[in-house]
């Protein structure tokens, strides 16, 4: 399947891929990263965990397995902590 990176972190991603697509989980799997800017390219081993199948898009999840970590390829400028990550988490009560 080809799709688009729709949102990363440090242990999966979530991909679009084009239609609504019937997908086995959990099932193994591998993703090829390819920057176009670059033309760096990268084969992460993944797990797909989770899919949701809308009318134009499937979104899957997966689990980074093997391969290089995203933070050692082209994509580890969105591995950097955001100011949110120094932010105290604190309970609120309602």
């Amino acid at each position: 399947m080809v799709g688009r990176l729709w949102d990363i972190s440090a242990q999966g991603a979530c991909l679009a891929i084009p239609g609504a697509r019937q997908v086995r989980l959990p099932a193994g799997g591998q993703l090829h990263l390819h920057d176009p800017h670059t033309h760096e390219r990268h084969l992460l081993e993944v797990t797909l965990r989770w899919s949701t199948a809308l009318p134009h898009t499937t979104f899957i999840g997966v689990l980074f397995v093997g391969g290089p970590r995203p933070a050692q390829t082209f994509l580890a400028s969105y591995m950097k902590n955001s100011w949110t990550d120094k932010v105290p988490r604190t309970s609120l009560d309602f």
